[in-house]
Formats: structure tokens, C-alpha cells, sequence
């Protein structure tokens, strides 16, 4: 399994936050006690883990030359047209009336354009997630309407070509729910 850039810096420097907070030399001034030394660390592992654990599932969902049902290459649609197995854990909490679309974008070099139709009636959610999986913009009937839209997806520096959308990390992730069922 191959790792990023980001994920070994952030990797690295929780390595040093730790070793700091526990190795630290008894000097003039008082050194940082035990309770000190574990509010850091778990400052440490608070920012560092969604940064890993969204590279990891990343790299799990795009670890592939070809695309298939639960995955596809970076800046590839990943079209699930069948509803989760029980046991899938591509999404935190899949639905049994949804179809799930996802894809992992690189916009370091160029921004990725981003098309929805016109979805008439039917609902439809499509959370654009930064490299901390956060979200940072949301399509949806609620916020955007059903109207036909586009998105430019920018990475640090760059100018939106549309409906701006920028982000601090080089990553994104997309994740289109889709409601398959007709109330």
C-alpha cells in the first residue's frame, strides 16, 4: 500500500509531537508533566487520524487499474448500482435505498468540473468532502436545488471556474446518495 505525501507528513509529525512530549530533557525551566505530556498527544492523534483514516479508505477504494463496483482508479467514478451488502463499509452508514456514487480527485494540478443534471423530483445529497473529510460544499434539492449545476473543484491557489469551491488540501472526495425508491 502506497502512502502520500500528507498522510507520512502527518505521520511524522505526530511521531515528533510524541517523542518531544515524552523524551523531553529536564532543563532550568519546568519540562512538561505527565498530564501535559498527554494533552499533546491527544492533540496529536485528534488532527492526525481523520487525516490517515480518509487516506486509508482512499487508498483502499482506488488501489485498482480498472474500475469496478466498490472501486476505480483516482478521478474515477465509483458507480455502486446495486444497494450495499451488509457488510460493505464503503460509506459510515449505507442506506437500503440508496445508490451510492463516489470518487477520489487529485486537484493539485487542475480543478476537476463537476456536472449535475436536472434531477426533476427525485432526491439526491452529493457532500464534497476536503482531505480531513470534511465537508465544504453540498448539492442537494435543500441547498442547491434540482436545477442542472456546476461545480469547478480547485485545489490550494487555483481559480474556480464555476460555482467556486476551494480547498487548502490537494485531495477530495465526493460521495452522490441517491434515492432509488419513489415515496
Amino acid at each position: 500500500m502506497k502512502f502520500t505525501k500528507s498522510t507520512l507528513v502527518c505521520l511524522a509529525t505526530l511521531l515528533v509531537v510524541l517523542l518531544v512530549a515524552c523524551t523531553s530533557k529536564k532543563e532550568e525551566t519546568k519540562s512538561p508533566g505527565l498530564e501535559e505530556a498527554v494533552s499533546t498527544a491527544v492533540d496529536a492523534y485528534l488532527y492526525g487520524y481523520p487525516l490517515i483514516t480518509f487516506d486509508i479508505a482512499r487508498m483502499q477504494q482506488t488501489n485498482v487499474a480498472v474500475a469496478d463496483a466498490e472501486h476505480a482508479p483516482m478521478g474515477q467514478m465509483i458507480r455502486m448500482r446495486t444497494y450495499p451488502a451488509v457488510d460493505n463499509h464503503c460509506c459510515a452508514a449505507p442506506n437500503a435505498d440508496t445508490l451510492y456514487t463516489e470518487a477520489w480527485l487529485d486537484v493539485s494540478k487542475e480543478p476537476w468540473i463537476l456536472g449535475i443534471p436536472d434531477m426533476g423530483s427525485r432526491y439526491y445529497i452529493i457532500p464534497m468532502l476536503d482531505g480531513n473529510s470534511e465537508v465544504f460544499s453540498v448539492a442537494s434539492p435543500a441547498t442547491t436545488g434540482n436545477k442542472a449545476q456546476t461545480y469547478a473543484i480547485t485545489g490550494p491557489g487555483k481559480k474556480a471556474l464555476a460555482e467556486e469551491t476551494r480547498r487548502w488540501r490537494r485531495m477530495a472526495g465526493l460521495i452522490e446518495k441517491l434515492l432509488a425508491t419513489e415515496a
